[in-house]
């Protein structure tokens, strides 16, 4: 199942849903989410009003994270090829 960012911004800043996600991420099976949704997390944990750390602070603590919970990230489907490549 894909995790999206506001799912792990909730956890690593300890926002009142943070233990809702934290059971959910617990029950899953091969978690994944994308290059895209990290980046959306390492700057919004930055922002002064969650962490208020530096960007390769939050990155560290994100890949950690990611890490913990055994969180590919990479789908584990690929996009079919465009004709182009053919």
């Amino acid at each position: 199942m894909f995790v999206d960012a506001c799912a792990i911004i909730a956890l690593l800043s300890d926002e009142p849903e943070a233990q809702r996600v934290s059971d959910a991420l617990a029950s899953l099976t091969r978690p994944f989410t994308s290059p895209v949704a990290v980046l959306e997390t390492v700057l919004g944990l930055a922002r002064p009003d969650k962490l208020n750390l530096p960007v390769p602070a939050v990155q560290a603590l994100v890949t950690e994270f990611l890490e913990a919970y055994g969180i590919s990230r990479s789908p584990r489907h690929r996009h079919p090829r465009s004709a182009a490549s053919h």
